[in-house]
């Protein structure tokens, strides 16, 4: 029954809204072109993240434990590969210019990895349950030594799968702002190059999941949901913010996240791969 109301509403509110979209095409076309290219080129974009998370399907559920440690190493040198070698490494050739400066740039990088620890507290308040995406009833009480890994898998898994959607939020954004600018080459490209690493992405982030589920629907359906961060922030750079979005301040966020996969990647799925 709650699958029928949710697939109703979730209907309605569709209709709904390509309803309300037609209206507002009709009445601003140059605007909506625009939003609808960036929604486009995004969706494309963020869309490729789900091709990577589709290749846990082929895994089995009772996969050996070097499975699970191969899975979180693999997404670990992803998210260093992104933090380091895409974002932090050319803001430190360039002495973090196209940020605002080397201070900006620091101050950008530490404050993604300090709020880190915010996240952490987050989710060690949150109950098993929350954490395994399973019902209540499905958790022992008291737990097993092997669900309490399950736990701690999912606090890990939690926080890649939070790094890289808020990787692909000022990714987003850029093609918005492109699209707004009527540069559809530049957010053609754009669209291109940032699909090509969603699909590594897509796979560090179900990788996560599935270790700590072991469920490949989740694993598949949370790196989906990732990726469509990138359409909503493009929709709404393009709609909205493109006038107040600068490369500085981009630039500034990516470094934000950087530190942020950074710290996710060193102190929770590193650890967690070895003692896999």
């Amino acid at each position: 029954a709650d699958g029928v109301a949710f697939c109703c509403v979730s209907s309605a509110a569709a209709f709904e809204g390509f309803r309300v979209t037609l209206d507002w095409a009709a009445h601003d076309p140059a605007s909506a072109a625009r939003v609808l290219a960036a929604l486009g080129w995004s969706v494309a974009a963020g869309g490729a993240t789900s091709l990577g998370g589709a290749v846990v399907t082929c895994l089995p559920r009772r996969a050996p434990r070097w499975v699970d440690a191969g899975a979180l190493g693999f997404a670990a040198g992803v998210m260093l590969a992104l933090a380091l070698l895409d974002i932090a490494l050319p803001a430190w050739a360039t002495n973090g210019a196209a940020a605002g400066g080397p201070y900006v740039a620091l101050l950008s990088f530490f404050g993604g990895a300090a709020a880190v620890s915010l996240l952490r507290q987050a989710l060690h308040g949150m109950d098993d349950a929350t954490l395994l995406l399973s019902d209540a009833d499905d958790v022992e009480a008291p737990a097993s030594p092997a669900k309490l890994g399950d736990v701690a898998r999912a606090r890990t898994a939690w926080l890649v799968s939070l790094a890289l959607a808020a990787h692909n939020a000022p990714e987003g954004l850029a093609v918005g702002v492109a699209a707004s600018h009527e540069d559809t080459g530049r957010a053609a490209l754009m669209a291109f190059a940032i699909g090509a690493h969603n699909i590594p992405e897509g796979l560090a982030v179900a990788s996560s999941i599935f270790a700590a589920t072991r469920s490949r629907s989740r694993a598949f359906v949370v790196a989906s949901a990732t990726g469509m961060v990138e359409p909503l922030a493009a929709g709404l750079s393009a709609a909205v913010l493109a006038p107040y979005l600068s490369s500085t301040l981009l630039e500034a966020a990516l470094l934000g996240v950087a530190g942020v996969m950074t710290s996710v990647a060193a102190g929770e799925l590193a650890p967690t791969a070895w003692a896999s």
